[in-house]
């Protein structure tokens, strides 16, 4: 990270920040092109959990290369100023990556469960209907970072 002084090391931080988005968006590859998306997701075990439908671009492109990067971000505040380089744009950002999957049986069931968690504080409940009806992905956090500005 070139902003050392921006840089968030505390993991309680970082999973707070996680944990307070409501957005992740996941970078995977198409051959010579980046391909991005935003998607509701979980969190849980070292791990970012998303849902989608059974069949699409994302889901090729998961299957064919099974890794992935990721972007989190929260608290945006653009501040102005008469002055154009006194302008700036506060945030705080996580980013990362890993190796991203599509899990089956109950390794399914607890990714749904990570993404109701995620969204709710009410206690859902899971039946086996809910599985045939979307993959979820298990995103292995390898790596990340964190920045905040101010």
């Amino acid at each position: 990270m070139r902003r050392k002084d921006r840089e968030v090391t505390d993991r309680a931080v970082i999973d707070d920040v996680i944990s307070s988005a409501r957005v992740c968006r996941i970078g995977l590859v198409d051959g010579e092109e980046a391909y991005i998306v935003p998607m509701n997701f979980g969190y849980g075990e070292g791990c970012l959990w998303f849902h989608s439908a059974l069949e699409g671009r994302k889901v090729e492109l998961i299957k064919r290369n099974g890794k992935a990067t990721f972007e989190i971000d929260i608290d945006h505040g653009l501040v102005m100023d008469k002055v154009a380089d006194k302008c700036t744009n506060h945030y705080v950002c996580v980013m990362g990556k890993g190796p991203i999957t599509i899990v089956e049986g109950e390794e399914k069931m607890k990714g749904i469960r990570y993404l109701m968690a995620h969204y709710t504080s009410d206690n859902y409940k899971m039946t086996d209907r809910c599985a045939p009806k979307a993959h979820i992905f298990k995103l292995i956090i390898e790596s990340m970072t964190c920045k905040r500005n101010p």
